[in-house]
């Protein structure tokens, strides 16, 4: 009996575990992807604004 009880135990601080792992990785793919396209979007943006730029002086 203790021991199936200690087993239950054992099973859900391990699926708890998993469980915190699996969303801090999510939390790690959502981050990085966010610095990502946020580095993208300012990479854009720095070549839409510097493409106008030289557009005007040759034009």
């Amino acid at each position: 009996m203790e021991d199936d009880l200690l087993y239950a135990n054992y099973r859900s601080s391990a699926n708890s575990f998993t469980r915190l792992n699996l969303n801090f990785c999510m939390k790690g793919i959502y981050w990085s992807y966010g610095i990502y396209s946020f580095f993208i979007g300012v990479l854009i943006f720095c070549i839409v604004l510097v493409g106008r730029r030289w557009r005007n002086r040759r034009g």
